[in-house]
């Protein structure tokens, strides 16, 4: 990671974490839930859980702000869970992920 990026955590990150159904056989990628988020606003920290839909819209505005950070615990599994979401809907998000 670039240290400018490093350096702007505290004021550019956006932590992200899904909740999906069960993984079972044959389905390594299973179907979000529902999602939470946290971001620090002045002093706070401000959380939200948040529907499909909104994890959908708040993972596009990180990826469109080169200035945002993606703080994940388990991110290649809640990123694969969203591009393969985004790829049912006939979005590619492989370019802009990597």
């Amino acid at each position: 990671m670039q240290e400018y990026r490093l350096n702007s955590l505290m004021t550019n990150a956006t932590s992200l974490d899904l909740e999906t159904d069960l993984v079972q056989p044959g389905l390594v990628t299973p179907p979000m839930v529902l999602g939470s988020m946290a971001e620090i606003v002045g002093n706070e920290i401000k959380g939200a859980i948040l529907s499909k839909d909104q994890c959908r819209q708040i993972f596009l505005a990180i990826l469109a702000d080169p200035n945002r950070v993606l703080a994940v615990f388990n991110g290649t599994y809640d990123i694969n869970v969203l591009i393969v979401d985004f790829l049912k809907r006939g979005i590619d998000l492989f370019p802009q992920v990597f």
